[in-house]
């Protein structure tokens, strides 16, 4: 016969600790797995949040520039000739797809403008004018050279400006339309 001590034990066995381990284990991976997708989730708003802002802020620049401009010069899909309030020329340039600024290329740092296209509206009453932007682009460049030249401008009256704004695999489409309407066309 055993002592009292020995027979009377009240501890776990081996499989009970291993059960226990084993399910604490499960409960854990659970736990982390969500805490990491979470944590990747966070990561990854924040970093779109922030290139959402640097989109606002390049296409704010580019919309004031055109809209506090004394005129267009000239127009084309490729490039935007404006004169600025103290008679300086400006030019917004797309050079394979990326957007310059008087040559400076633009959304280099942080964020690089992936792609960018200009679009022109005139008159509405002008019956060239239609739904198609070649169309417009088209009516609006009477000889035909694929720019819109300076006797050519007194048409123009709406620029749209679209850009897509990349970081990583982040990728944001910014679009706005500058009214050129009671401005001089130069």
């Amino acid at each position: 016969m055993l002592p009292r001590i020995l027979s009377n034990r009240k501890g776990f066995t081996v499989i009970e600790l291993v059960a226990a381990l084993a399910v604490t284990s499960a409960v854990m991976l659970i736990l982390f797995s969500v805490y990491a997708f979470t944590d990747r989730m966070y990561q990854k708003s924040v970093g779109y949040s922030g290139l959402n802002q640097i989109a606002a802020g390049l296409a704010a620049a580019v919309e004031s520039n055109l809209f506090e401009c004394k005129g267009i010069v000239s127009a084309s899909p490729a490039e935007i000739v404006f004169q600025k309030k103290n008679k300086n020329t400006g030019a917004y340039t797309i050079d394979e797809g990326r957007l310059l600024y008087n040559g400076t290329l633009l959304g280099q740092k942080a964020a690089q403008i992936s792609s960018v296209s200009f679009a022109y509206s005139g008159k509405p009453e002008d019956p060239a004018m239609g739904e198609d932007y070649a169309a417009v682009f088209n009516a609006l460049d009477k000889n035909q050279d694929g720019v819109i030249a300076e006797s050519e401008l007194s048409g123009l009256r709406l620029i749209s400006v679209a850009m897509t704004i990349k970081s990583g695999k982040d990728s944001v489409e910014v679009a706005f339309n500058v009214h050129i309407r009671g401005k001089a066309v130069l």
